[in-house]
């Protein structure tokens, strides 16, 4: 039997792509004869890269973007097909066409990708094992195995894909093709990390739209709009001439009605062609048959509208281009739907945010970054949850982050990484989900493996972070509360000091860690992060307190000392004022927003607590004003800018710079389904019932999946000032109740 880790890794070639010289993606064929009717007959693949997967002709590729991404020193995952469906006895063939995705990424020079440790060619390494109570057969992958390249003449996964029909080859990867022209495949060198089986779910389209409009351009182009700011790709289908050249390039928004990609384009001074021509973009060269239909392979694309040059009048039809709204293939699992048609708009757009930002992992942005940001993922995951099953994806990716890590305990700000993000974009409050995704995982579905997983990187976190502390106690290192409203996003300290964040962002991981490591009976440990939790807490109320007046006063970091909605907020959500004191602390936390205008002035870490904690203290009618008012800053203000995804800044006039696909907001989702929709998940078993019956809303109806099946929670107003509540729930699912006494309950047993 041949197995996948004793397999060698070949190439079709030697030569990398990049945007100086161009080489074609590789297509690899391997031929065999099955002489017997096999039992069973499976395909381990590897690949350092992208890959399709073929088997006599047929596209069997569990997703698109296949394989899971990672950095291949770190691991390099490998995907099990059973081919038992698609062999047949005599000759068979096995297709692959390999892309360069990571391995090879000059597209990725912001991050240094393009220079990462691992770079080089695609490669692939696979087993065979086919067999039956007689006979069976195994082979792996060698220099026997065919190359040539394919019609993909340029591919970067930022980037885009250049695509030349004229160059296609007719059942290249089926039995009977004559490849004696083709060469043999060449050995490479393996990838440096350890193997691991794939257990992700992968990317996969779960919808199509055609164009809303087509409209044509002076300088000869077409402009489509699709109606909706999302994540995929397009299908071109056409009749046209050999030989003829169409380009189609992706943006997310219009400037003066405009096709503009001003805010995907970063300035890179060390890459002296990055952005000239290629920014989301395809280039088809029709082959000149009667229809012709293209999907590009390695790239995908975050964008509402795409401009078209190179076709005629006649070929800008609707029908040209179907747009392939893709995503990781979870299962929907959860939703809410109220009386007010804006909110539940806030909502759409929310989750198709989400779906937009999840390929293989959690990403900030489909177009211009695509990257796995630790803060984002952190705040965005309880939300994420909620709405979609992606245990297994979280779980492989908090195996990367904590491969990740250092030896002195440090950890990037985004992963998949190499030795970017470690100087820079990091602090505790990216580092926070070390702790958040093991913490959710068990919240949602019981899981202890990840506790397990993560326990040792957690504790040398912890170790980490007792180091890095100033002469008060207090922490200050890195990224604080991103992005506040109205201000340039790197200049957090207007919402909050860094000491501030950074501090609370630690005690935040060192007071799960108790928890979790109390679950899985590590006591020693849990005693340490419980020892960490009160050094930090006791250095910040020294230092950044007035326990006078139970505010978070922060401390001279940059605009001076000052009450901030983020430090008050976060401060009380993390145990920093004791019982006796929190009323006060509660309320100077109420007189900051009303001293702001009834505003929230806070970036993605005090927004994902605000709500949260104006709720525990009485105040779920002031957190939906900020939620939903129409003047700015507010969600409902987003929704009068056309957005149809959520932005990476509340931006009160143009959003120059930012994203308008960023999911790191969404986490108010969750906080509608607590308090809107009376949903909140306490374990895989419990579930807080507490709706606040918000006045302006009717009624409101929310659902969530658990293994044991699904919770609804209703509410409708009565002409009688009271408030019908309905919760139906599996048997196995206990309730928290917290109802007021308008309210006339039932409940329903499954």
């Amino acid at each position: 039997m041949t197995g996948i880790a004793n397999a060698r890794f070949i190439a079709g070639t030697k030569e990398r792509n990049d945007f100086k010289g161009h080489i074609a993606a590789p297509l690899l064929r391997k031929t065999f004869t099955l002489d017997f009717i096999p039992d069973e007959a499976t395909l381990d693949i590897a690949v350092a890269g992208l890959y399709i997967l073929t088997v006599n002709g047929v596209n069997i590729t569990r997703g698109a973007l296949s394989p899971y991404f990672s950095n291949p020193n770190h691991y390099l995952y490998y995907d099990t097909y059973d081919l038992l469906p698609y062999l047949k006895e005599g000759k068979n063939a096995i297709g692959i066409l390999l892309g360069n995705g990571l391995q090879n990424n000059p597209g990725g020079a912001v991050w240094d990708f393009h220079i990462a440790s691992w770079i080089g060619v695609p490669r692939v390494a696979f087993a065979f094992n086919a067999s039956n109570n007689e006979k069976k057969l195994s082979f792996g992958s060698d220099d026997s195995v065919k190359t040539h390249p394919s019609p993909i003449t340029f591919d970067d996964y930022r980037c885009g894909e250049h695509y030349d029909a004229r160059l296609l080859i007719e059942g290249w990867d089926t039995p009977d093709f004559d490849d004696r022209i083709w060469k043999n495949a060449l050995f490479v060198s393996a990838p440096q990390g350890e193997l691991q089986k794939n257990a992700a779910l992968p990317i996969r389209v779960y919808g199509e739209r055609k164009p809303v409009s087509v409209t044509a351009s002076d300088d000869g182009s077409y402009l489509y709009d699709f109606g909706i700011n999302s994540a995929g790709v397009l299908t071109l289908s056409i009749e046209a001439e050999a030989g003829q050249r169409i380009k189609i390039e992706h943006c997310e928004r219009l400037s003066d009605g405009k096709f503009d990609q001003t805010n995907l384009i970063f300035e890179v001074p060390h890459h002296d062609f990055y952005f000239d021509g290629y920014t989301q973009s395809v280039i088809y060269t029709a082959r000149g048959v009667e229809k012709e239909e293209y999907t590009p392979s390695f790239a995908y694309f975050g964008f509402r509208y795409a401009r078209v040059t190179g076709i005629s009048k006649e070929q800008a039809k609707k029908s040209l281009l179907t747009y392939k709204l893709m995503s990781t293939a979870a299962d929907v699992i959860g939703g809410l739907r109220t009386s007010d048609d804006a909110l539940n708009q806030l909502i759409d757009i929310t989750v198709n945010t989400v779906r937009a930002n999840f390929f293989h992992h959690f990403t900030d942005c489909p177009h211009r970054e695509k990257m796995g940001w630790l803060g984002d993922g952190a705040a965005s995951m309880p939300y994420t949850l909620l709405l979609f099953d992606l245990e297994k994806n979280y779980m492989q990716w908090l195996r990367s982050i904590c491969k990740a890590q250092k030896e002195d305990g440090a950890l990037p700000g985004v992963v998949p990484t190499d030795d970017w993000g470690y100087k820079y974009y990091i602090g505790p409050t990216w580092a926070r989900i070390i702790t958040e995704i093991p913490h959710q995982l068990y919240t949602f579905y019981g899981n202890t493996e990840a506790i397990r997983e993560a326990a040792d990187t957690i504790l040398r976190y912890l170790r980490y972070l007792m180091e890095m502390r100033d002469e008060d106690g207090v922490l200050r290192f890195g990224l604080g509360d991103w992005c506040p409203p109205g201000t340039d996003p790197a200049i957090y300290s207007v919402t909050a000091s860094l000491a501030v964040t950074d501090t609370l962002s630690a005690m935040d991981i060192a007071f799960t860690a108790g928890k979790l490591f109390r679950i899985v009976k590590m006591d020693e440990a849990a005693s340490y992060a419980d020892s960490v939790y009160t050094m930090l807490r006791e250095a910040f109320r020294h230092s950044l307190c007035d326990l006078t007046e139970m505010t978070v006063v922060g401390r001279n970091d940059c605009d001076g000392i000052h009450l901030t909605q983020t430090g008050q907020a976060y401060a009380i959500s993390l145990g920093v004022f004791d019982k006796d004191e929190l009323p006060l602390a509660y309320r100077r936390l109420v007189e900051k927003i009303h001293e702001d205008g009834d505003r929230f002035t806070s970036g993605y870490t005090g927004l994902r607590v605000l709500f949260d904690v104006l709720t525990d203290c009485g105040e779920s009618e002031l957190a939906y004003k900020l939620v939903m008012q129409d003047k700015y800053p507010s969600y409902k203000f987003l929704l009068s800018k056309d957005l149809t995804a959520l932005p990476e800044f509340f931006d009160e006039g143009k959003n120059l710079i930012g994203s308008n696909c960023h999911p790191v907001f969404g986490s108010v989702l969750r906080w509608l389904m607590r308090a809107v929709g009376g949903i909140e998940v306490l374990s895989e078993k419990r579930i807080r019932v507490a709706p606040a019956f918000i006045q302006d809303l009717e009624y409101a109806n929310a659902y969530h999946n658990t293994r044991y099946g699904r919770v609804t929670v209703e509410w409708k107003r009565s002409e009688n000032a009271t408030v019908a509540l309905s919760v139906t729930r599996p048997r196995e699912i206990s309730l928290d109740l917290s109802l007021p006494k308008n309210c006339i309950f039932s409940e329903t047993v499954i």
